[in-house]
This record gives C-alpha cells, structure tokens and sequence, in this order.
C-alpha cells in the first residue's frame, strides 16, 4: 500500500470482476474504499506493488500477454483518483 497526499492505494492478489486482482484507493479519515480498477483474468492476472509518479500510479504483474506461459510480465499505469 503507498499513502499519497493522504489516500491509500494499493493492490490486491484476486477479487475484482474477473477475480484477477484490483486496484483500489482507501480515504483513512471517513473508511471509504473504491474500486479504481478490476485486472482483466483472461491474458493478464494478479497486480503487485504500486509506485507513486507524476501524478500517477505504476504497478506490475508477474505475467500478461497472450501466453501466460511465456513467463513475460508487466508495467501498468492508473491515474489516481482526485
């Protein structure tokens, strides 16, 4: 999870539509927590880590692509939510 400008975001390893992971932002002050993105389960899968940049959030995934065998992975970039 990473704090920016006091909102925490962060990744999770399932759930979501596709059950694939998600991301998503918590405000600690009033306890509301959104859902900013679902991971598509079909050719890419579980986020980890996020990194704060430019006004956006880098993250990546173990594996993506169109064959998950090839062991290739990801960076991904997600606006934050304002």
């Amino acid at each position: 999870m990473i704090d920016v400008r006091g909102k925490l975001y962060g990744t999770t390893f399932g759930g979501g539509r596709e059950h694939a992971g998600t991301e998503f932002a918590l405000d600690p002050k009033t306890g509301t927590e959104k859902i900013i993105w679902s991971f598509c389960g079909t050719n890419c899968e579980f986020p980890s880590g996020l990194v704060d940049l430019d006004d956006k959030l880098y993250g990546t995934m173990p594996s993506s692509g169109t064959s998950m065998s090839s062991g290739c992975g990801m960076v991904f970039v997600i606006a934050k939510e304002h």
